[in-house]
């Protein structure tokens, strides 16, 4: 209303008192004066222009003696010009000016009046969305003081276990080299005492024999997954994984019968 009334008496007032152009009295006013940190508000003033020739410069807003943002202007003969610049408000109290640079005109008064604002604190934010805030942080201090002993835990738990791949690769190895059989050259001895066609059918189907080859082929296979720590893992949670559903399993057998 304030502007509204200031913008209609201004060309009245100009031809009833004819003065030189530039900023009337009292022409800074904020577009609201209950402000908070943070908050975004408008810094409105005004230009008018009584002489008979077009009125060019450039407005620059200041608050607190510092620019804080300039605009162009072009106010042709016997008219007023409005003129804003947004500004986010800062705790404290504030003092709101603006000057007129750069004029093409000679100017009655360049520098506006200063209005003086008091900008509040934010508020506090509500109790649950502080609650929340507290609670996220102890969550956060929690996971940082627990994480040395995660990260204790873990190593030691994997030193653990690679000893143990180690001592299954020493094991299995030593295993392997016992259960090889060891070679024989065939003499002359041995082409006279070769057995007969029969006798070397029935050997071949010796189960003594058979079964130590089963033996060696696990042993083979248990020592490969022993030497890559990536197969050794990986059985390992195999196996985990399939105890784990057993004893669940076991255990909804059970509860399902009694």
């Amino acid at each position: 209303m304030r502007f509204l009334v200031l913008f209609l008496t201004l060309p009245a007032f100009a031809l009833a008192a004819p003065v030189p152009a530039g900023f009337p009295t009292s022409s800074l006013w904020l577009s609201k004066t209950e402000l908070t940190d943070g908050e975004s508000v408008s810094i409105y003033t005004v230009v008018y222009n009584s002489s008979d020739e077009p009125l060019t410069g450039s407005v620059e807003f200041m608050v607190d003696s510092e620019v804080v943002g300039a605009k162009s202007i072009t106010a042709a003969p016997g008219t007023t010009q409005v003129i804003s610049q947004a500004w986010t408000a800062d705790e404290g109290t504030h003092a709101f000016s603006a000057r007129l640079t750069g004029s093409t005109e000679e100017l009655s008064q360049t520098v506006t009046g200063t209005t003086t604002v008091a900008v509040a604190p934010k508020p506090p934010p509500p109790e649950a969305v502080q609650k929340t805030v507290e609670a996220a942080s102890a969550v956060e201090a929690a996971i940082a003081s627990t994480t040395p002993i995660v990260q204790n835990i873990a190593s030691t738990t994997f030193a653990t276990t690679e000893s143990i791949r180690e001592s299954a690769v020493k094991a299995l190895e030593k295993l392997a080299s016992s259960t090889t059989p060891t070679g024989e050259v065939l003499g002359i001895e041995d082409e006279q005492t070769a057995l007969s066609p029969e006798e070397n059918a029935a050997q071949s189907f010796d189960i003594g024999g058979w079964i130590q080859n089963v033996w060696q082929a696990i042993i083979a296979a248990l020592l490969f997954l022993a030497r890559s720590p990536l197969w050794f893992y990986v059985a390992i949670g195999t196996v985990l994984f399939f105890v784990i559903l057993f004893v669940k399993t076991a255990l909804s057998d059970r509860g399902r019968y009694r």
